[in-house]
């Protein structure tokens, strides 16, 4: 059998700003707006294309603490989610982690094609993070910034970032158990 939800009851239950803890949208042609009143997310996983209306105000969202999505347009203060211990984002746009340096709470960071990627300067602040994955970063040239986080990062992957210009910086990363590199720059 095929269930439909009724999609004026979905829109009046976001609209109510409900006490909504997660909330998880597969549908593309959505408009953002609608989440806004919803302060107490704690989780929000949300794709985006260019059916997607509307922007979402990060500084709106205080309690969250895991955040997957695909940036684009109309997104705006991430850099204010203090609380944020889980982050994965396709499409990051920035040339390093500048961006997300206060996080500090940050436990895990994944990030999809980050085209712009070039460092992770930043990262130094983000003292608690655990684990950091790249995925198809193709202009990643330097992680030397790791050294300041070495005594907490515990997973490294770094896959398909071929530009990678020393790996010389793991040698001093006493706390790693597990290093993936596939695709990327042969270790010598």
């Amino acid at each position: 059998t095929e269930f439909n939800w009724d999609v004026n009851y979905i829109l009046d239950l976001l609209k109510s700003g409900n006490k909504i803890k997660g909330l998880c949208i597969v549908d593309d042609n959505f408009n953002l707006d609608i989440i806004a009143g919803l302060k107490d997310l704690e989780v929000l996983s949300v794709n985006f294309s260019k059916l997607t209306k509307g922007e979402i105000d990060f500084s709106n969202f205080e309690k969250l603490k895991y955040l997957s999505f695909q940036y684009a347009n109309g997104l705006k203060n991430i850099e204010t989610l203090e609380n944020l211990e889980f982050l994965h984002c396709s499409r990051w746009p920035f040339e390093n982690l500048m961006t997300i340096s206060k996080n500090e709470k940050l436990k895990i960071l994944k990030l999809d094609y980050p085209r712009k990627l070039l460092s992770l300067k930043g990262v130094e602040k983000i003292t608690s993070l655990k684990r950091i994955d790249i995925y198809s970063a193709p202009n990643l040239k330097s992680i030397d910034d790791l050294l300041f986080i070495a005594e907490s990062i515990r997973f490294l992957l770094f896959e398909k970032c071929p530009k990678i210009e020393s790996y010389s910086v793991l040698n001093s990363i006493t706390s790693l158990e597990s290093l993936l590199l596939a695709k990327s720059t042969p270790i010598e």
